[in-house]
């Protein structure tokens, strides 16, 4: 069964392909979606939309897992985060694919066992239990944990 998961953000949104085979997690493919600091707004949302369309149409996953917005104390970045997400839940809607989506710290207990795990510690755990050996960064760390943690909740594995 084919996961994606998904870190938003508007400058460089992470995303990671699992394959779930019973108890067996595997790693597909990982990447991130990169916008140009220049462009407007609407340009970024319309790339990050379009990009996500390309990886549900080449994947074809059965299940899209997305982390949860943190608000935090800068009113701006919450709400530019909150348009990623529209961006890219418009998209997941018009494909009308099963989607789930989890805060942090459900996604840090999920992989390290600790709610309030470092962002190096979930980057280890996901190389480990998926058994990669390429570099990945901490935006296709942060999806792939998002995806491994859809699969733990969803009794998938």
């Amino acid at each position: 069964m084919i996961i994606l998961g998904i870190d938003p953000s508007l400058t460089s949104t992470g995303w990671g392909i699992i394959d779930v085979l019973g108890s067996t997690v595997n790693y597909i493919n990982s990447g991130v979606i990169k916008t140009i600091s220049k462009d407007s707004l609407i340009l970024k949302l319309g790339q990050i939309s379009f990009e996500v369309e390309k990886l549900i149409t080449y994947f074809n996953p059965y299940h899209i897992a997305m982390e949860e917005v943190f608000i935090n104390k800068n009113y701006s970045s919450s709400v530019t985060l909150i348009q990623a997400r529209g961006a890219i839940m418009s998209v997941i809607g018009r494909y009308n694919i099963d989607f789930s989506e989890y805060a942090p710290n459900k996604i840090k207990k999920a992989i390290v066992g600790a709610g309030k795990a470092e962002k190096h510690q979930v980057q280890q755990m996901v190389k480990l239990l998926m058994n990669i050996k390429n570099v990945i960064n901490k935006d296709e760390s942060d999806a792939l944990a998002t995806a491994y943690t859809a699969s733990v909740n969803r009794k998938i594995i």
